[in-house]
């Protein structure tokens, strides 16, 4: 099914428009209040959803080491999100993390404000080597805070191969990683913005900025 994200775009800008006559508190009042409203068909669409794909995920190595999850958002511009893990435990391993962050209202921040109907694709890039998995993540961090909503991007090919050009200077290629395709239909607007996800992000980057 093809996306109309022109549209997408019009009802967002007539809905904002909207907001606009009113004051910050009536806003999230109202945004909290369909939240409510709705909490149980998200639930269950989110619930359905994801069994579409779940098995896909079961070959994810139960390991340590980074992982990316690209998104494609509403009006068709792509969220980024970065993760490691230690692979020691099962509430820390690299599967869970994925598995748990594709979850709609699951617990981490990230699941309560992005819909894992927009999880387009998922890379899980194994590392036993804690500092540099450390140093990867930050990277790729900083490269989604130097070029978020500032650059145009034209495929997820030209994105991914600058993702893959920092992940090179690791010693790490894209050979290595496991790529599990969740919605091949799912495809960005071109040109397309990359975006920070609205929560989820380090610590450290906050101490950048």
């Amino acid at each position: 099914m093809e996306i109309d994200f022109v549209q997408n775009a019009k009802k967002i800008e007539e809905i904002s428009k909207f907001l606009e006559g009113l004051n910050s508190k009536e806003i999230l009042d109202i945004l909290h209040f369909l939240r409510i409203q709705f909490a149980d068909h998200y639930r269950e669409f989110s619930k359905e959803n994801f069994s579409k794909y779940e098995e896909k995920l079961e070959i994810l190595p139960h390991r340590g080491g980074v992982y990316i999850i690209f998104m494609v958002d509403y009006v068709g511009d792509v969220i980024l999100y970065f993760g490691k893990t230690s692979g020691k435990s099962k509430t820390s391993g690299l599967w869970f993390r994925v598995k748990d962050h594709t979850k709609l209202l699951g617990k981490t921040p990230l699941t309560v404000f992005i819909p894992n109907w927009w999880i387009k694709r998922v890379y899980s890039i194994p590392l036993e080597d804690k500092d540099k998995t450390k140093k990867v993540e930050e990277a790729l961090w900083m490269f989604l805070e130097h070029n978020a909503s500032e650059i145009l991007f034209y495929s997820l090919m030209e994105l991914e191969e600058k993702i893959f050009g920092i992940l090179h200077t690791f010693g790490l290629s894209k050979e290595m990683a496991m790529m599990i395709e969740l919605q091949p239909q799912l495809t960005p607007r071109i040109p397309f913005r990359l975006k920070r996800p609205p929560a989820g992000e380090p610590r450290f980057l906050k101490h950048v900025r």
